[in-house]
């Protein structure tokens, strides 16, 4: 069978149950004209219209199939009679994505509209409907854990440097010269810490956020995730049980949830409960909005000291990708001499924005 192109697998499902649904109206597209479809939903924009468009184009290329296309379409998608479906247009006049973008996941069956409304919609505004699509979308769009290059390196047939003993001993055990062997360098996965703000401020996003976490879990990041408001809580165990289940724990387990918010006591309470463990593999996640109660200068502290132990610092804040966003809560503005990069994860579509730079992160972090 031919290969599917690379969208994400739940998503891809959902696509195929449209084909079965063609099939069943008696539209019969081939195996190339489905990979074609696939292959082009990644490079197109997220609007219903551009969606309609291709999907009709590549899979009823007979004039006689398009009425029973339309039928399978309203049908599949949950559209009523009303809705208008648009003729498409001529051939090459989609709007394509720009280089280096990665629009269009795909949809799922009757979600491409709440999915384009997800992706700009704040986390704090979502339904409960919506928090679930969104956590099946972030568990499809999750990926291994990226890896970072440590000292030790590897006995291998390619590498940097010639291991000259290891060459020696094979070519002694086998009684002549063979092949070189070389030092390869090593790498291992980065080490997650993520701090998740759960005061008052921060409640409307952390359901949201927190299922972000549990989706780069069950990819397999090696992660340790806390809670804080008042106080820290450690809620890492919570990240393997299903969303509907998690999330109310969240709210018990964290007994500070919906509170005040001491940015400085978690940080330093971090430094301390994880101090030995902390090793340059490690990067730091501050998921909050900086507002605090406690004193700036508790926030400096604590990160000075969190700058000694780990390789990078990021703070996530919901906020920030506002129109004319400026960090001038306290706590932020105390923070920011300490961090690597300060990024906005308000909605869905600046998840997305931060897990390509998560993925892109290299040997060197």
């Amino acid at each position: 069978m031919v290969p599917l192109p690379p969208l994400e697998e739940a998503l891809t499902r959902g696509l195929l149950g449209f084909v079965a649904a063609l099939r069943q109206e008696g539209v019969r597209p081939g195996r190339g004209q489905v990979q074609a479809w696939l292959e082009a939903l990644p490079h197109l924009p997220w609007r219903w219209e551009t969606f309609y468009q291709a999907a009709r184009a590549l899979l009823a290329v007979r004039r006689e199939e398009q009425a029973a296309f339309d039928r399978a379409f309203r049908r599949y998608f949950g559209l009523g009679a009303a809705w208008p479906l648009s003729a498409p247009r001529a051939a090459g006049a989609f709007a394509v994505a720009a280089r280096g973008e990665e629009e269009g996941e795909g949809a799922l069956r009757g979600a491409y509209s709440p999915l384009e409304r997800l992706r700009r919609w704040p986390l704090e505004a979502l339904t409960p409907r919506e928090y679930e699509l969104l956590g099946d979308l972030l568990r499809a769009l999750a990926f291994p854990p990226p890896r970072a290059r440590v000292r030790r390196r590897r006995p291998g047939l390619k590498g940097e440097r010639l291991h000259l003993p290891a060459t020696l001993r094979r070519a002694l055990r086998l009684g002549e010269w063979v092949e070189l062997r070389f030092r390869a360098p090593l790498r291992r996965p980065y080490r997650f810490y993520f701090l998740l703000d759960v005061s008052g401020s921060m409640a409307p996003y952390a359901r949201g956020l927190f299922l972000l976490l549990q989706a780069l879990w069950a990819r397999g990041f090696p992660l340790e995730a806390y809670a804080f408001g008042t106080r820290l809580t450690r809620i890492t165990p919570l990240l393997g049980l299903e969303p509907r289940g998690a999330l109310p724990e969240l709210g018990r387990l964290a007994e500070d949830f919906a509170g005040g918010t001491r940015l400085g006591a978690a940080l330093q309470g971090l430094a301390e409960r994880e101090g030995r463990r902390l090793g340059r593999r490690c990067l730091l996640f501050v998921l909050s909005d900086g507002l605090d109660q406690g004193e700036p200068k508790e926030v400096a502290r604590a990160l000075r000291v969190l700058r000694r132990r780990v390789r990078r610092i990021f703070w996530l804040n919901p906020l920030a990708g506002l129109p004319g966003y400026a960090p001038e809560a306290r706590g932020m503005r105390a923070a920011l001499p300490f961090l690597d990069a300060l990024w906005p994860l308000g909605t869905l579509e600046e998840i997305r924005a931060f897990l390509r730079r998560l993925k892109a992160l290299g040997p060197g972090g």
